[in-house]
């Protein structure tokens, strides 16, 4: 059964596709801080996310009409969010060496934890400063963002098979990170 929050989506897609100007701000309003927070994870430059943002909007403007299924909407445009996000980064490389793509699970989304859960918390953002990029991703999207494979697979651009497994050796990767570094403290 879909959300209604999915099915009022689809219908401001619908709208915005025939020209409704109301609906595409109601779309902005509604996803505008999603799309921020996916662009500042990956580029950990607030300002830039920001910047990466207006192009989403432009973007979304200039091709709604070419969305055939409006159901899509969500993994259409975290798949804009990614390629334009993942552009500004390369640019920003070339531009500077030694840009850090690290990632951080930032607490305001796990909540205030004190003692023992903050240091779990520390243990793994630790953890997962050591993987891949990719391997990150994968796992926010799917743990953090709540996505499930097939919208991970459109945002991606990867075969849904080919998420599972990169799903499961992140998993399987970070596990190993944790657990070395549980070692490593006591």
């Amino acid at each position: 059964m879909r959300k209604p929050a999915d099915i009022y989506d689809e219908w401001l897609v619908l709208k915005c596709q025939s020209g409704d100007n109301k609906a595409f701000s109601l779309l902005i309003e509604k996803w505008n801080s999603k799309v921020l927070s996916q662009a500042y994870y990956q580029m950990k430059d607030y300002d830039g996310a920001k910047d990466v943002v207006q192009e989403v909007w432009t973007s979304v403007i200039k091709s709604i009409h070419k969305l055939n299924e409006p159901k899509k909407f969500r993994s259409w445009l975290y798949r804009i969010v990614y390629l334009k996000s993942v552009d500004w980064v390369r640019e920003k490389k070339k531009d500077r060496d030694g840009l850090s793509n690290s990632w951080e699970i930032e607490n305001s989304l796990l909540g205030e934890q004190e003692g023992e859960e903050e240091e779990k918390i520390q243990l793994i953002q630790r953890s997962l400063k050591e993987m891949k990029e990719s391997e990150r991703m994968i796992i926010r999207l799917f743990y953090l963002e709540g996505q499930n494979m097939r919208a991970i697979s459109e945002i991606m651009g990867i075969p849904t098979g080919t998420v599972k497994s990169k799903l499961f050796y992140a998993r399987e990767h970070l596990k190993k990170l944790i657990k070395s570094k549980s070692y490593e403290q006591e």
